[in-house]
């Protein structure tokens, strides 16, 4: 399996509860080869670079869809100037 790859995806806002979580969406492709590599795993420490930022989490399994989910939290969003909707770049090095 890779360790890194980069992911260009539409940032989405989370509806529930009232949150301001945002996320994009691991590609079928990327997430069918970290769902085999990673089986038991729910969450997948990884260091994500948006331009000139770059962050620890973790990207989150979503059974519903059969993918991965990565968080981009606010301060990232902030400083890159994306919002809602926008295409973004993220490098993605699985720790």
């Amino acid at each position: 399996m890779k360790q890194n790859f980069t992911i260009t995806a539409k940032l989405w806002r989370w509806s529930g509860d009232m949150s301001a979580w945002h996320f994009i969406y691991v590609p079928a492709d990327i997430s069918l080869e970290l769902r085999t590599y990673f089986p038991r795993n729910s969450m997948i420490k990884c260091r994500y670079t948006i331009g000139d930022t770059t962050w620890d989490s973790s990207m989150f399994r979503n059974n519903r869809e059969n993918n991965y989910l990565i968080p981009i939290k606010k301060s990232v969003r902030k400083t890159e100037g994306i919002m809602d909707g926008d295409k973004v770049i993220v490098q993605v090095q699985v720790l």
